[in-house]
């Protein structure tokens, strides 16, 4: 070989070592991590996708990689070239840091990703800047307690009593079968939220109701009777068909970039975007005209609106907001789509849950008869005002177990700490929703580790006990008050599911509210028998169960 073939050779081979040495993990120092993954590129990524494949829940690495290192503090290294990743499993320390230490950690932008390609103006994918502060005050009246038991309330309750009606023909045709109602609570909750925004059906339920004259078969490996679901119209199914894509982000390596290009080449992608477009600008022009045919009618309550849409149009109109803007469309669209899929997994979760514990749901319905008795369906004046603490209870105990949000995510705005490890400006920091503290017993964390306000405020919320902290119970969110009534404790242990402070879900009084209508409505009506089927999860967009298999048996 020549010296110049041989120098050539000798730089090449620099410079494939430099590169390799640049996109090799870089730990942050001090925090524990798995030493094998930190000399390789590819770092916990193999790892992490063996124990995918595995269970089907990849978020639920994370948790174990802090139980593996026992330590409630660990880093992960999921992207070459990249800064890890720093993973908090420990539930005081993440509510801490979400509901006070927002001036050092905003909205994690990998979080941001997916809504980037096709909601890139709308409210989660906004750093917490003024624009943001804008934009939700547009957006935040809509999820005021009075608007939500006046406008929210009637529809979400016609929405389940058309699952009701559903269900009661399902019944009449297959008896107490094993039947899937995955679609019938996902229309169910889409009709919920379409008709409180919009203020007129989806159609959807209506469509699975027509599909029931239609054949049916029996699924061999379960030996369930499985009704044909309905085909949405395209303004319909572009709420769900655009959020499933969101994956794409999650499961590729050219994340946000690979969606983009999707929404472009993709036909199905395709045709829902543009479904969307014509969606949004025809519900914004349709409130436009609403709100016109108001004016001048004096009336005591400026706010008294049909839906959710008026009222941000009005709110927009109030602010000089160009209503037909990006932000304005995007935030129009993401009311129904930021929550009803996390909402419709939830209650998916519930039904399984109290099917599976019937004891639980005998409690639950004695609670309901008691306080709405066994003649008329409760309504919706009914179900708001009356306080039912197990009912709460077995909300809060579902969203707990269900957790359909696996993992909550803020960055670093500034170099920090957390638990006494330095965590520099621009770090990623996930906080899991299941494992430590959460469904196992945590780690021991000196008190002088945590941050001022943790220690402050850390004894307001309760720990679970570990010796079920791992099972469905709903009791133990119950405790009693001075005059030994049994009430519900919000603050019984750690939650995070919804996640906390400024940045958490905008959208969780109205996810709460669905679910109290639905629990109530559902079984005050209907016993769900005891199956045989084992429930397993799978990781979508959101937790989710892979099937969603009963047995029903109209009780009035």
């Amino acid at each position: 070989m020549s010296s110049s073939g041989f120098a050539a050779t000798a730089l090449a081979l620099a410079c494939l070592a430099l590169v390799y040495w640049r996109i090799l993990p870089k730990p942050l120092q001090g925090i524990p991590y798995n030493k094998t993954s930190a000399s390789r590129v590819l770092g916990d990524l193999p790892d992490m996708l063996k124990w995918s494949s595995t269970t089907g829940e990849p978020y639920y690495f994370l948790p174990k990689l802090c139980q593996d290192l026992a330590s409630p503090i660990a880093q992960v290294f999921l992207f070459p070239g990249k800064r890890p990743s720093v993973v908090v499993a420990d539930g005081q320390e993440a509510h801490d840091i979400m509901l006070r230490r927002t001036n050092e950690f905003d909205r994690s932008p990998f979080f941001a990703d997916g809504f980037r390609a096709w909601l890139p103006d709308t409210l989660p994918t906004l750093a917490s800047n003024e624009q943001w502060k804008h934009q939700r005050r547009i957006f935040s009246d809509t999820m005021s307690p009075s608007f939500l038991q006046k406008v929210n309330a009637p529809r979400v309750h016609q929405a389940y009593t058309q699952l009701l009606d559903l269900w009661t023909k399902k019944t009449e045709i297959v008896g107490e079968s094993l039947v899937n109602v995955d679609k019938d609570i996902l229309y169910a909750t889409l009709e919920a939220l379409w008709n409180s925004h919009f203020g007129r059906s989806s159609g959807a339920l209506k469509l699975q109701a027509e599909n029931l004259s239609l054949p049916r078969r029996k699924d061999a490996a379960t030996g369930a009777e499985v009704f044909q679901d309905a085909m949405l119209p395209d303004e319909v199914a572009c709420t769900i068909v655009l959020p499933n894509s969101s994956q794409i982000v999650m499961n590729s390596p050219f994340g946000v970039s690979h969606q983009m290009v999707a929404l472009v080449v993709v036909p199905k992608l395709r045709r829902a975007m543009e479904a969307k477009r014509r969606l949004v600008e025809a519900e914004i022009t349709a409130a436009v005209r609403r709100l016109a045919e108001r004016k001048g009618v004096k009336e005591k309550d400026p706010d008294d609106v049909a839906c959710a849409a008026d009222l941000m149009i009005s709110r927009a109109q109030k602010l000089g907001e160009d209503l037909y803007s990006r932000a304005m469309r995007d935030d129009i669209f993401t009311y129904i789509v930021g929550g009803f899929d996390t909402t419709a997994s939830t209650i998916r979760w519930g039904v399984l849950l109290l099917a599976a514990h019937q004891d639980a749901q005998i409690k639950l319905r004695s609670a309901l008869e008691h306080a709405h008795g066994t003649s008329d369906l409760p309504s919706t004046e009914a179900i708001t005002r009356h306080s039912i603490p197990y009912l709460d209870a077995v909300i809060e105990e579902v969203v707990r177990l269900g957790d359909p949000v696996p993992a909550s995510m803020r960055i670093a705005t500034c170099d920090t700490q957390v638990l006494g490890h330095y965590i520099p400006k621009g770090t990623e920091v996930i906080f899991p929703t299941w494992g430590p503290t959460h469904t196992s017993p945590g780690f021991p964390v000196d008190d002088k580790m945590r941050s001022p306000t943790s220690q402050e405020h850390g004894g307001k919320i309760g720990s679970w006990d570990e010796n079920d902290m791992h099972e469905f119970k709903p009791e133990r969110w119950l405790k009693r008050d001075r005059d030994g009534r049994e009430v519900f404790d919000q603050f019984a242990g750690p939650a995070i599911v919804f996640g906390a402070g400024a940045r958490g879900c905008l959208g969780k009084r109205l996810a709460l509210l669905q679910m109290r209508i639905f629990f109530t409505l559902v079984f005050w009506q209907f016993e769900l028998l005891p199956t045989e089927v084992r429930i397993q999860a799978k990781q979508a967009v959101t937790r989710r169960p892979e099937n969603v298999l009963v047995k029903m048996r109209k009780l009035r």
